[in-house]
């Protein structure tokens, strides 16, 4: 029986007269062979996944991958065609319809495969025309090989049980086809190999899931070609379905393309915050190279290992993650490079079910950042001070300096007013009460001048040899005078005599404001005993009084603030309460301590410590 051949066109134009239905469905399309029908499914498979990934097409490597599916697409279901055809012009048709998707599948798998493993710093655009020059020449002469046989050549239809398929001989550009397949799946291949080896965690596992995807296809393809599986049978769609299956669980189970796994990669990689990943049960599993900058002891020995093993320089973050799955947090760490300040923000890992599967921990180092707040704060209390240093000094040029200058002003002018009129007894008497005057305002200014400079760093601290019994001595016959003046009595008690190393003008001003306080509250017929006793440790130097003495409330805050309120002495004397002051601070650059003990009604002694004892030669 001859079979008659009848055109696939003039097939579906040939309508039953009695039914309406297209003569072709009736006699063909509505009984398939089951390999047209597995042919059929991956045609759908790869459309499907074409649709799916074409709404991620502003990324240039998915949008190779959507492209590279629609080539999947036209040559599987070209070829499901192909198997449907009776007659062989109708299944050289489709064989040739077949060749306008699997010659172009190396050519965007190649560049897919390049961007997707971001292998592609080299690939320019004017480069990329070059993957398409052996997919054009394969479509050209497989169209053409009727005239010249270099693609196929014998070509015929064999009966396979009730399927026909083609069969031929391949000629030089059917190998020159294959081998470029070829080439670019092994390449792919390496290159996802090679990302799945230097990847972890989630990456891996996607890069596995493409890799397995990517075997598949070329598997199937050289058991094709070595003749293994149903004579005359192309079984490359079926390796390309079975791919799309495997691609299509990556895409939708594992989030294949929401990011591409390089890109997040270069990102974890590159970026200046350390990142720690841990897994649902608070262990290591990935952490980026910014962290062992931070903290040098970190190595691979770390993945794997538990929150609960974290070493206690990381004492806080390790407490942190012990209790929260979000939450932040700044503590400072003690490495080998010095003191660091670090927040750690910590979020938790949702799997595509909103399952937690870990926590992300983000390292920043806020180091600048606080030096520079604990720097913005000091320069704060500094203006701070120097703002209450310029009040107080212009308090104290406006009532305490300016009152003893009109006193000298107004004697002065009683003096000259009286020339000639009054008595010597009279004159010395004024002459002393501007003396006396003088001498409070030159101390006054002298206190000023020096306090001034310590508050603005101007004064500068000498240390020296000196001598304490000689530098006592110094003062108390200095306060002579004035002693007298109150018919108070100077004692002096010394211990050994010693040398200490100490800033002499310092000392000088701390013994004087010392003494000067003790005349000031101090009665008529009172003692003042100055004096000093040596240890092992340094010199302890006091001025004892019997004086008016000084309350425990108020001797408790005696030296707590730069000023304090000053008492009347017992000759209404007025003070700025800045000697007290100004001797803390020179006692606190000796690295002393400055002490007062007292009894209200009865007197006080005031202590002030040097450690700064020298050896006697």
């Amino acid at each position: 029986m001859v079979r008659q051949e009848i055109p696939l066109w003039n097939c579906c134009n040939r309508l039953d007269q009695q039914t309406g239905i297209l003569y072709i469905f009736k006699a063909k399309f509505l009984v398939l062979h089951p390999a047209v029908i597995f042919v059929l499914l991956a045609s759908f498979v790869s459309l499907t996944l074409t649709i799916y990934t074409f709404r991620f097409r502003r990324n240039r490597g998915i949008l190779n991958f959507c492209l590279l599916m629609l080539c999947v697409t036209v040559y599987s279901f070209a070829y499901a065609l192909e198997l449907n055809a009776t007659i062989l012009s109708d299944a050289l048709f489709w064989n040739k319809m077949e060749y306008f998707g699997i010659s172009f599948i190396p050519a965007f798998y190649l560049l897919f495969v390049l961007r997707y493993t971001q292998t592609d710093g080299w690939l320019k655009n004017r480069y990329i025309p070059f993957f398409f020059v052996i997919p054009l020449i394969t479509v050209v002469m497989h169209w053409t090989t009727s005239r010249h046989g270099l693609y196929y050549r014998n070509i015929h239809l064999e009966s396979l049980g009730n399927l026909s398929v083609l069969a031929f001989d391949r000629g030089f550009f059917y190998w020159l086809q294959f081998l470029y397949l070829n080439f670019a799946i092994l390449t792919g291949l390496l290159l996802f190999y090679t990302s799945y080896r230097e990847h972890k965690g989630l990456q891996k596992k996607q890069f596995k899931i493409i890799l397995v995807g990517s075997a598949m296809p070329w598997l199937i393809m050289v058991l094709y070609t070595a003749g293994v599986g149903p004579k005359g049978v192309d079984l490359n769609p079926f390796g390309f379905m079975f791919s799309g299956l495997i691609i299509g669980y990556g895409i939708f189970f594992r989030r294949l393309f929401d990011v591409t796994p390089v890109a997040f990669t270069t990102v974890f990689r590159d970026m200046r915050e350390g990142v720690i990943i841990l897994d649902a049960n608070q262990r290591v599993i990935s952490f980026n190279p910014a962290l062992v900058q931070y903290f040098p002891f970190i190595n691979d020995q770390w993945i794997g290992v538990p929150v609960s093993s974290f070493p206690d320089v990381l004492g806080p973050l390790k407490k942190l993650l012990g209790k929260h799955s979000l939450a932040e947090v700044e503590f400072p760490c003690e490495l080998s490079s010095g003191r660091r300040f670090f927040h750690a923000a910590i979020s938790p890992l949702y799997d595509n079910r909103t399952r937690q599967q870990g926590r992300v921990v983000i390292l920043f180092d806020i180091t600048a950042r606080k030096e520079a707040e604990e720097k913005l704060a000091e320069n704060e209390k500094r203006l701070a001070q120097l703002n209450a240093t310029k009040d107080r000094i212009l308090s104290i040029i406006a009532h305490d300096l300016r009152n003893p200058f009109n006193q000298v002003i107004g004697f002065s002018e009683v003096l000259l007013a009286q020339t000639g009129k009054c008595s010597e007894e009279k004159t010395r008497e004024i002459l002393g009460y501007i003396h006396t005057t003088s001498l409070k305002a030159s101390q006054l200014l002298e206190n000023l001048l020096q306090w001034v400079g310590a508050q603005t760093g101007m004064l500068s601290f000498n240390p020296e040899p000196v001598d304490i019994q000689v530098l006592l001595q110094e003062y108390l016959d200095a306060h002579h005078g004035m002693a007298a003046g109150k018919n108070i009595r100077l004692y002096h008690s010394y211990g050994e005599h010693c040398t200490i190393l100490a800033d002499k003008n310092m000392l000088g001003v701390i013994i004087r404001n010392l003494l000067s306080n003790a005349l000031k509250f101090t009665a008529s017929g009172g003692e003042i005993t100055a004096g000093y006793t040596v240890d092992n440790d340094g010199v302890t130097i006091y001025v004892r009084d019997t004086g008016t003495g000084i309350s425990p409330d108020k001797a408790e805050r005696l030296f707590t603030q730069p000023f304090n309120e000053s008492t009347t002495g017992t000759r209404g004397e007025k003070g700025s309460g800045l000697g007290l002051a100004l001797c803390k601070e020179f006692v606190d650059l000796h690295q002393g301590r400055i002490w007062v003990e007292s009894v209200e009604g009865k007197g006080s002694t005031f202590f002030f410590r040097i450690p700064y004892k020298l050896p006697q030669h």
